[in-house]
């Protein structure tokens, strides 16, 4: 998480300053355009911003080198982190380290799953939405993409027509 937000910070504050304040290759305006692309463009961040930036001066050409030039490092770096890993993966101490970081993760996700529980079930509707598709998920080899467009069909049906008159109904007999 940490290396996460200092990356997020060299996304916000740093290719601001360094780009604009320090080497005033762009302007504020330009900065903004790019950073509003970027974050639409497929791929990393700081990637589109200095292929956006490149491209700006000098070119195609520039875009190229810069997106080469701002890749190779990592590249190279999983490339020699791959030829160690295999050197040293058959240590016992490496083993258990990879097993306490996979249960770590586990546990991540776990709560993960617990804070996307409370945001997302929030009533009936939703509960039942989420029983039916996890069985239709679990049991079945229905598309993810037509029990995720048919569950948003059916939360519709039960926002537009059964819940308002579920509602009325309650409203009714609350009156004398």
């Amino acid at each position: 998480m940490f290396l996460y937000r200092c990356s997020d910070v060299w996304k916000r504050y740093g290719s601001y300053t360094y780009f604009k304040k320090r080497i005033h290759w762009i302007t504020d305006e330009e900065l903004l355009d790019i950073m509003s692309i970027a974050q639409c463009s497929p791929g990393a961040y700081t990637v589109s911003i200095v292929t956006f930036i490149g491209n700006k001066m000098c070119g195609m050409l520039g875009g190229a080198a810069a997106a080469i030039g701002i890749t190779i490092v990592p590249i190279i770096a999983i490339i020699l982190f791959t030829c160690v890993y295999k050197s040293i993966s058959e240590m016992e101490v490496i083993k258990n380290a990879l097993v306490g970081i996979t249960v770590c993760v586990c546990a991540l996700i776990i709560n993960a799953l617990i804070d996307l529980w409370k945001k997302a079930i929030i009533g009936l509707p939703t509960l039942i939405i989420f029983i039916i598709s996890f069985i239709l998920y679990a049991f079945t080899d229905i598309s993810i993409i037509a029990i995720i467009l048919g569950m948003g069909v059916l939360n519709f049906v039960f926002e537009k027509y059964i819940l308002p008159k579920v509602k009325k109904k309650n409203k009714n007999e609350l009156q004398p």
